[in-house]
């Protein structure tokens, strides 16, 4: 091995130009001597250096032409070593780059010039002084095959770069000493490819950039990426972009607070994970690959979901309203009526808008005033979405007579009220008139005997039952209108059918028998032989829970006008206005007065069970006695209650 040195400035391949009159070998330690040597033929020796040899000068250049390859370590001592000249074509370098171990902005290689050079080897910042780099670029391309690392010597990057682009195979690791990158970018519109491990050192990142390198520089890295053991990010960066690929490239771990987070997987950019967006997925589900994902898609519970409604994995469960329950829950203060015997001591059932409620009460009779209720107040069930409560019976609540007691229910939302109409005991009618036909007929022996027995048969019922003896009495002595009365109410028929009025009460009042309707079914009675019914301009059908209350209290009312007007048809159904053709009045005969009743399903569907109210059929003329046909009304449940 020998030391070379030129004799003066000049080119390379001028063997005159060096000690000894012949050009280096490979295997020599060449020497700038402080000379600006021009590299214009490949060259291959052991290193260049600008230190000082035995005898010489330090300081000096090599500078590179271009498409020329030189193998060799550059060693620097107090200037850089090779400085690439001007030139399109591209340059090697072959060998070990290591910043300046003195002094500042001491370089193994400056790239100032907007070409193409490529190293083979690794590159290291310096290993004393300041600001001594292993290569500085500010432009151009440099392509290195080979490991890049921070000196041991505050800002001696392995590569400081102010510009161009850097294409690296090979390991980028920080420095043990504050502000050695592997690689620093410290200017702007930088791109980097990195095909390695980042590695951080424990006082310097792997790569480090400018707040201007930051801005508008990219970092393009493919390989794995090494925590340190001191904290220090290997990437000091504030985004990341993954090399495209299609396959999984390495794991990583998230840090949390200073620990060492869960064990993470990293897919390469673009690939499709196939993962869905949070709101897709169920509210508190964590999901994706390391689960660092969570739903945020409320599904409702399947009972607050119509019932047949898909929801989550199976189908929603709630029930709603029937109209008639929701006009009653439209209505929280509509009253309920309720008739109760004298010596019935039943509790009173009632619904509520609400469950768990505490209600008080007060009671009015005959609409005197109110006093507090002694009766406990009971929650019963939930059925169908209505809440049931019962109203318990204590004597101080009732009357031992014929009365109403009309109580109020409060429980500081809302308000309801229970009109209760209290009759007298239930009498055996057939009892009572078999005694009345025997009476005369069997123990009549004296005088005045009939009249006694009968008075004393009277004095065992009260007024509800008074119009049957009156009935009895005329039956009895053949008078009035009860022959024909008696004779209406034994031809009651089904819920469809006809109902027969004898002649002989063509004109007045005339008793219609009980209708029975079954809901969710055509409602259809004829009744014949109600009375002539020439001259007349409205017919009436009318059915309501209380006998004093007002028209459009009714439950049921179907109107037929003479001439015909748009007021015909169903008008209240359940208190409430109603769809018209739902219901109908035909007029068959007007001479004998016969008329059918109609009451579509879709409108029989909303009613609900009531016992023995009221109906009438009541008859508009221009002249003469109008029919009034009354009677009383049953509707009955079904117990289908499905319509396809």
């Amino acid at each position: 091995m020998a030391e070379k040195w030129p004799l003066a400035d000049g080119s390379w391949s001028n063997a005159a130009n060096w000690n000894g009159g012949t050009k280096p070998l490979a295997g020599d330690d060449v020497f700038a001597d402080n000379r600006t040597i021009i590299i214009d033929e490949n060259v291959t020796v052991l290193s260049l250096r600008t230190t000082q040899r035995s005898g010489g000068t330090a300081g000096g250049n090599f500078t590179l032409n271009s498409g020329l390859t030189v193998s060799a370590n550059l060693i620097p001592g107090s200037t850089a070593v090779i400085s690439r000249n001007s030139g399109a074509g591209e340059s090697t370098i072959i060998g070990t780059l290591v910043g300046g171990t003195s002094l500042s902005n001491v370089r193994a290689l400056i790239h100032t010039t907007n070409n193409t050079t490529n190293i083979t080897g690794s590159i290291t910042g310096g290993l004393g002084g300041s600001s001594n780099p292993g290569v500085y670029m500010s432009t151009g391309i440099l392509n290195v095959v080979g490991n890049i690392t921070g000196g041991d010597s505050n800002l001696s990057d392995g590569i400081q770069c102010d510009g161009g682009t850097i294409n690296a195979i090979g390991n980028v690791t920080g420095s043990s000493v504050t502000n050695a990158t592997g690689i620093a970018i410290r200017g702007s519109n930088i791109a980097v490819s990195i095909v390695g491990s980042l590695i951080p050192g424990t006082q310097a990142p792997a790569i480090s950039p400018s707040a201007a390198g930051q801005q508008s520089s990219i970092v393009n890295h493919t390989g794995n990426i090494i925590a340190s053991s001191q904290a220090m990010n290997p990437f000091a960066w504030w985004r990341y972009r993954i090399h495209s690929s299609s396959t999984l490239t390495h794991t990583y771990r998230t840090n949390n607070a200073g620990a060492v987070g869960p064990e993470r997987s990293l897919f390469t950019g673009g690939q499709n994970l196939g993962q869905p967006v949070a709101s897709n997925v169920r509210a508190g589900t964590t999901f994706g690959v390391s689960n660092e994902f969570t739903g945020t898609l409320a599904v409702p519970n399947p009972q607050y979901v119509s019932a047949g409604v898909l929801t989550d994995n199976t189908v929603g469960t709630l029930q709603h309203l029937t109209v008639a329950q929701l006009n009653a829950a439209l209505q929280p203060n509509a009253p309920i009526a309720v008739e109760r015997s004298i010596d019935d001591t039943k509790a009173i059932t009632f619904s509520w808008p609400v469950s768990g409620a505490t209600i008080t009460a007060e009671k009015s009779i005959d609409n005197g005033n109110y006093s507090a209720v002694t009766g406990a107040i009971t929650f019963l069930r939930t059925e169908l979405g209505r809440h049931y409560y019962t109203l318990a019976y204590n004597a101080d609540d009732r009357v031992v007579e014929e009365a109403t007691v009309r109580y109020k229910l409060v429980d500081g939302t809302y308000t309801k009220f229970i009109n209760l109409r209290v009759v007298a005991s239930s009498v055996d009618v057939e009892e009572i008139v078999n005694s009345v036909w025997d009476e005369p007929m069997d123990q009549h022996s004296t005088a005045g005997s009939f009249g006694s027995g009968f008075v004393t048969l009277l004095g065992r019922i009260t007024s509800t039952v008074y119009q049957t003896f009156q009935d009895l009495a005329q039956m009895i002595t053949g008078s009035g209108t009860v022959n024909a009365k008696w004779t209406g109410k034994a031809l009651e028929n089904g819920p469809s059918g006809t109902i027969s009025i004898p002649a002989s009460i063509a004109e007045g009042i005339v008793d219609g028998g009980t209708l029975v309707l079954y809901r969710g079914t055509t409602f259809s009675y004829q009744l014949t032989n109600i009375g002539d019914l020439t001259g007349w301009t409205k017919i009436y059908f009318t059915a309501r829970r209380e006998q004093n209350s007002v028209d459009s209290e009714s439950l049921i009312q179907i109107a037929v006008s003479n001439p015909s007007s748009g007021s015909d048809g169903l008008i209240r159904l359940n208190q409430q206005s109603s769809t018209a053709n739902l219901g109908s009045i035909t007029i068959q005969d007007v001479a004998t007065g016969d008329i059918t009743l109609r009451l579509e399903a879709d409108a029989t569907r909303q009613l609900q069970s009531v016992k023995e109210i009221p109906w009438d059929v009541k008859v508009i003329k221009s002249s003469g006695i109008p029919p009034l046909v009354l009677g009383k009304l049953n509707v009955e449940l079904d117990v289908t209650r499905a319509i396809t």
